[in-house]
């Protein structure tokens, strides 16, 4: 577990509930949790994951889907790192939405300024990935 290791563990990204997180932080198993809102079913269980990691004052690192994550990191204590993937290894994510996150010479991101995630769906983009 977290407590015996000195060096910190870090888990949670195929964790599917808040009371499976709450179960690492109760036993000590992780130093970071890294909860992802799409596996988790989306941002009110993610919203519970981390008010959970910030009562037993455990960082968030969030797992994939940066576009969703930033705004989730910002808007909770405890905040560590944003996973940040650019076009060479996004993919699908890079095309996704019209926007693009904005990263800085400092090695931050830029909160999107539009209204709710700030992000507008490609539609056009992902139409060669729909399934009939």
């Amino acid at each position: 577990t977290a407590l015996l290791s000195t060096v910190p563990v870090a888990a949670g990204e195929n964790e599917y509930t808040s009371w499976g997180f709450r179960e690492l932080f109760e036993t000590g198993a992780v130093d970071i949790v890294n909860p992802d809102a799409m596996v988790l079913g989306g941002i009110t269980e993610y919203r519970r994951v981390a008010a959970l990691a910030a009562a037993y004052e455990i960082p968030i690192a969030p797992h994939g889907l940066q576009e969703i994550h930033i705004h989730l990191l910002a808007a909770f204590p405890m905040p560590l790192i944003l996973e940040y993937y650019n076009s060479n290894v996004a993919g699908l994510n890079d095309v996704m939405f019209h926007e693009k996150l904005e990263l800085t010479d400092q090695g931050t991101v830029k909160l999107p300024s539009g209204p709710g995630l700030g992000l507008t769906i490609n539609w056009d983009a992902l139409a060669e990935y729909k399934v009939e």
